[in-house]
């Protein structure tokens, strides 16, 4: 491997390599540890184009396929999975139909002519495409799959005043819709942030899994809230990955207030002198339920509630010094959206301002993602903009989501 990349090196000075050494403790049979492997890898970043693209280079065949991509001296789009060729632009699209196309090894070729802004466009849509830089480049990025879909776009030459990146979304959703409207076969784009090993990934401290027997307690799970988890597992598109991790802190939006109610009720029932101050009793249940009922009100108050049942200030502190985010927490950040979205700093001072501030950045993410009209009230939310900077700062906010919905899942847990 270090030959090649010294050869890519030597080729294309243009890269920024970069020469990775990582030591793993071996733990024996019973669980201690004994001696220091070390693994060599290297970052490969600054191609052509999209600056952001970053490759981890762990074996002679990747080293191999970085250097079989370099060698079509293309230029890799900045939204999109995709490169400029010379003068033709390439795309690597995911298939979203279910619809049977017949076998998967069969190659399969679609000629479309559209006219964009006095350019004469001539796409093409073709299946399972051999030699061409943007499938190098996916194979790089993601997984290899059984049949790729590839869209070309030749004699695009003249931009509009909106800019090139702007008109290459718009070609590709007229594209992709007519088609899909036309033959019930849908495509898309993959957006490239979903598949850059530069943008930071959330941080996650986990222990050796030791080679002596594990014991473990039983517990009764609620079954949906793990289904959440790993649905977040799954989905690529980020936004979408937190909004399954708060999709677990709102499934007791409500069932934390009866929680809060049926404990405080029961405090008074059982009052030794209850049956000789009914009266005085039940009024002080009555205003219970007045003031639970006026929370249930707005969905903040229900969120800082969760939070407070389930979340331990404490420990959070310490997750997220552990994590290297405690002071990426206790600033303010601001996304560039539309509008500028600055979302609020973590306050530790008390238990009262600490769970406050968590709710208020929990749910001004939350608001920015659900809601798309971008003439709301910024006051109530900013829609959430895909860019590789927003991004970035939202996989960092996912540590938050993330380490409540652990403590929720068990917590709620029951051993019984």
């Amino acid at each position: 491997m270090e030959e090649i990349i010294e050869k890519i090196k030597a080729n294309y000075s243009f890269l920024k390599i970069d020469k990775i050494e990582e030591e793993e403790e071996i733990i024996d049979e019973d669980g201690d540890t004994g001696e220091i492997e070390v693994y060599t890898y290297y970052t490969i970043a600054d191609f052509k184009g999209n600056k952001d693209i970053s490759i981890n280079v762990l074996s002679d065949t990747k080293a191999q396929r970085v250097e079989k991509f370099l060698k079509f001296n293309s230029i890799i789009l900045d939204e999109y999975l995709g490169v400029k060729v010379e003068e033709k632009y390439e795309f690597v699209l995911t298939l979203v139909s279910s619809r049977y196309l017949g076998n998967p090894g069969r190659k399969q070729h679609y000629e479309i002519q559209m006219n964009y802004f006095k350019n004469e466009l001539k796409i093409t849509l073709e299946s399972n495409a051999e030699d061409m830089a943007s499938i190098e480049l996916s194979n790089l990025l993601r997984p290899t799959i059984r049949r790729n879909w590839l869209l070309t776009i030749q004699n695009f030459r003249r931009t509009s005043p909106d800019g090139l990146n702007s008109d290459l979304r718009n070609i590709l959703n007229s594209v992709l819709f007519d088609f899909e409207y036309s033959f019930n076969l849908a495509f898309e784009p993959i957006l490239i942030n979903n598949v850059n090993k530069r943008i930071p990934r959330l941080k996650r401290s986990s222990l050796a899994i030791p080679s002596h027997p594990i014991n473990f307690t039983y517990k009764k799970y609620i079954p949906e809230l793990i289904q959440y988890y790993h649905l977040s597992e799954k989905v690529e598109y980020i936004p979408f990955k937190f909004l399954c991790y708060f999709h677990i802190i709102e499934y007791f939006s409500d069932k934390s207030a009866y929680i809060v109610v049926a404990e405080q009720v029961k405090h008074l029932l059982l009052k030794p002198d209850f049956h000789l101050k009914t009266d005085n009793y039940i009024e002080q249940a009555i205003n219970i339920f007045k003031k639970e009922n006026e929370k249930h009100l707005t969905d903040k108050i229900k969120l800082t509630r969760v939070l407070q049942q389930f979340v331990s200030m404490t420990d959070f502190q310490e997750y997220l010094d552990e994590t290297k985010l405690l002071d990426h927490f206790k600033k303010d950040q601001i996304f560039q959206c539309s509008k500028p979205l600055k979302i609020s700093a973590l306050d530790f001072t008390n238990e009262t301002t600490f769970f406050q501030s968590l709710a208020s950045r929990i749910y001004a993410m939350r608001c920015s993602i659900v809601h798309s009209n971008p003439d709301f009230d910024e006051t109530k939310a900013v829609p959430f903009v895909h860019t590789t900077e927003n991004v970035s700062m939202l996989n960092l906010e996912m540590a938050l989501v993330y380490e409540v919905s652990r403590n929720i899942i068990v917590k709620s847990s029951d051993t019984r």
